[in-house]
């Protein structure tokens, strides 16, 4: 008989026995590179991770910025403010600039540029409020009609008279405690007429003056 393999045990068959991984236990230079490259891959994508976020920050920041920036400056003269101007004197807001309209009916007399009691006593009213606020500036052109100045009036043309109606409205506000720094004035004549000059009603809402208020770069908001 053998038994198995072995000699002298004839007859006598064994079934094989168990396999072993014959593998060294230590591990080689590959499993140490494939380590490497796989450290290195997961740290290329949280990198990658971090720039996405620090770009999206960014702009976000950017936007917001740019959101505030431009709501204050449209908040430093219109915010509350055209309502109690506008109560005061016709007028209307364009583009969040203030447009206040002082016509003959109210302001002076046809050819002359000497205001009346009544306009200076709304002026008074628009100064007290503007003394409150800051962060304008303010226009005041004077208008006139097309129909030729008296020459005994003193004036040598309605640009004339018309800058000098400006210039009275801005010296009102001066007496009345406006800086003088954020005013100017100037006269158009006829050049911009609200209507046509073909009757005595239009030409009567051309002999204006507007003062047109609107927002400044630098100091903005009430005054403490």
């Amino acid at each position: 008989m053998t038994y198995g393999n072995l000699p002298g045990k004839a007859g006598i068959s064994l079934p094989p026995g168990p396999v072993y991984n014959r593998r060294h236990p230590f591990r080689g230079p590959e499993d140490a590179r494939h380590d490497e490259a796989s450290w290195l891959i997961s740290l290329s994508d949280i990198m990658s991770l971090l720039l996405i976020f620090f770009l999206a920050w960014t702009a976000l920041e950017i936007s917001r910025a740019s959101s505030l920036e431009n709501h204050s400056e449209g908040r430093s003269t219109t915010d509350g403010l055209e309502g109690t101007l506008l109560h005061e004197v016709t007028g209307t807001v364009i583009a969040g600039n203030i447009c206040l309209v002082l016509d003959e009916k109210i302001a002076f007399d046809e050819g002359k540029a000497t205001l009346t009691p009544n306009a200076r006593h709304i002026l008074a009213r628009v100064a007290q409020v503007l003394r409150k606020r800051r962060g304008y500036v303010i226009d005041i052109i004077g208008h006139s009609d097309s129909v030729p100045v008296n020459p005994d009036a003193g004036y040598g043309s309605n640009y004339d008279l018309s800058l000098d109606r400006a210039v009275n409205v801005y010296k009102e506000f001066v007496s009345f405690g406006l800086d003088p720094g954020v005013m100017r004035a100037q006269g158009l004549g006829s050049l911009y007429g609200l209507k046509e000059n073909d009757s005595d009603a239009h030409r009567r809402a051309n002999r204006r003056v507007e003062i047109v208020i609107r927002p400044s770069k630098g100091n903005q908001g009430d005054v403490d």
